[in-house]
């Protein structure tokens, strides 16, 4: 990733031994520098969770996405709408794409045929740094608001898939990061609620820990959900993560 300008001015902070490093262009140094504070605190919030951050050096800067995201191994970029007029996602963002330095980067997937395994669970991520950062009630408003609320509708249109589904069976950026980001978050909020909190974050720790550097799928993380032995989620992954067969109508429609 080679991201460049003359213009850029930048802060850096440390985080469990991380430095941690925020680019900014001239005039946007209020968001810039809640851009560090922000992936400051998610990177302790997760490597507090999931485990520690493996590397010395994390790094976030703008970038010409609209309002959108990318994460690279190490690094992030950030729509340079995010510092202007989105600022009230751009903390939201900034936990999302850290969580992707645990989900992708040191447990990798296929984004294109398996895109909901690393999504999923980086936008859930966003709910779980709420809680930390603003408390429980910041927390559930935002699911309501971010996922539930665009989910229903959704179902409410037909429109529902399985999460198990390439980007290519998805008729609409809509369709798809509905289903994918917000449908999946609601199914780890489903696990959590089944496991409870301290058996939820045993999961999470012991998928990353059996799946570091490598390149998983479905049927790994599966595996790994097994190992808990609760008919209950299988339950949830019938219904929530195997697509329909073929000719028969996609599941919760």
């Amino acid at each position: 990733l080679l991201q460049l300008s003359t213009q850029f001015r930048s802060a850096t902070a440390d985080a469990y031994g991380t430095r941690v490093t925020s680019y900014w262009l001239p005039g946007q140094d209020a968001a810039g520098q809640a851009v560090l504070d922000y992936a400051v605190a998610a990177l302790r919030i997760y490597s507090d969770r999931y485990g520690p951050y493996p590397y010395s050096d994390l790094r976030f800067a703008p970038a010409a996405l609209a309002y959108h995201g990318m994460e690279y191994s190490q690094a992030s970029l950030l729509g340079v709408e995010l510092y202007t007029d989105f600022r009230d996602d751009l903390e939201t963002r900034v936990a999302h794409e850290v969580a992707h330095q645990w989900w992708y980067q040191m447990v990798g997937s296929d984004p294109v045929n398996e895109p909901w395994l690393d999504e999923a669970l980086a936008e859930y991520s966003v709910k779980l740094y709420m809680e930390a950062m603003h408390g429980q009630a910041a927390a559930d408003k935002l699911q309501n608001a971010r996922w539930e609320t665009p989910f229903e509708a959704l179902q409410q249109d037909r429109a529902d898939r399985a999460l198990n589904e390439p980007v290519k069976r998805f008729v609409s950026t809509k369709q798809y990061e509905t289903v994918v980001y917000d449908k999946g978050a609601l199914l780890y909020d489903s696990i959590r609620k089944i496991l409870g909190d301290r058996q939820f974050t045993r999961f999470l720790q012991s998928y990353l820990a059996n799946h570091r550097y490598q390149i998983v799928d479905t049927n790994d993380w599966r595996a790994t959900l097994r190992t808990l032995n609760n008919p209950k989620l299988d339950e949830l992954y019938q219904d929530w993560v195997l697509p329909a067969p073929t000719g028969a109508s996609p599941r919760n429609q």
